[in-house]
């Protein structure tokens, strides 16, 4: 009965030991990280002077014309001073998928007149078979 009464105790002090450490412990959730949004800063600024470096780019090659790039920037000069307007008490959840959502949303734009672009290219050359 004795050994009986030391094992139980023993057991029970293990298993009253072992449930916080348990419950202390969970997994990082992504979305919640400072990195991602704290530091992410960077990238989402990085980002958009990519985006500005791209507009130009695709001026220069004539791959969108001077009214569509103008319009693109105009779209980024928008997305800028967004960006500095909510980083300056720090970027949470809301406002980097904001920030995101339009970025994508130009990246889609830019995308989209180069095609454009390309279209109307093909259709003159099959105007130009025909005659």
């Amino acid at each position: 009965m004795r050994t009986f009464l030391i094992s139980a105790a023993l057991i029970s002090s293990v298993a009253f030991a072992a449930a916080p450490a348990s419950a202390q412990w969970a997994p990082q959730r992504a979305e919640y990280t400072q990195q991602r949004y704290g530091q992410g800063n960077g990238d989402i600024r990085r980002d958009i002077d990519q985006l500005a470096s791209r507009i130009q780019r695709a001026e220069q090659r004539g791959a969108i014309t001077r009214r569509e790039a103008a319009n693109l920037r105009e779209s980024l000069n928008v997305l800028q001073d967004r960006y500095r307007q909510y980083s300056r008490g720090g970027l949470n959840r809301y406002e980097y998928a904001r920030l995101q959502e339009r970025m994508d949303d130009l990246v889609r734009n830019l995308r989209e007149e180069r095609q454009d672009g390309r279209r109307d290219d093909r259709r003159d050359d099959r105007r130009d078979r025909r005659w």
